[in-house]
């Protein structure tokens, strides 16, 4: 994890220009960078360890609550994480599918 005010300072800059500048390049702020590769490692654990909960996942991610990581998943995809669990069971048990 990587503070960013420990970060302007040791480029010798102040938080603003960084955040300026990271957010000319890029095209979103720090902020909102971090929120969505929290997001797709989010998604990934839950394709990845099938056996661990929505909730053990949404605190291994650094989320508070389970309902934060529903809502940043339906701020970032427009899905639910429950959806995405319920198609990684699908595509893991294919004789279930009809």
């Amino acid at each position: 994890m990587v503070n960013v005010r420990d970060l302007a300072k040791s480029h010798y800059i102040g938080l603003r220009q960084l955040e300026r500048s990271f957010k000319s390049y890029i095209s979103v702020t720090i902020k909102e960078f971090s929120n969505i590769v929290r997001f797709n490692n989010a998604m990934k654990s839950i394709a990845t360890f099938t056996n661990s909960s929505l909730l053990e996942i949404a605190f291994d991610m650094g989320f508070f609550h389970h309902s934060h990581m529903t809502y940043e998943f339906q701020r970032i995809s427009g899905e639910n994480p429950v959806i995405l669990d319920n198609v990684v069971f699908l595509q893991n048990n294919p004789c279930l599918v009809r």
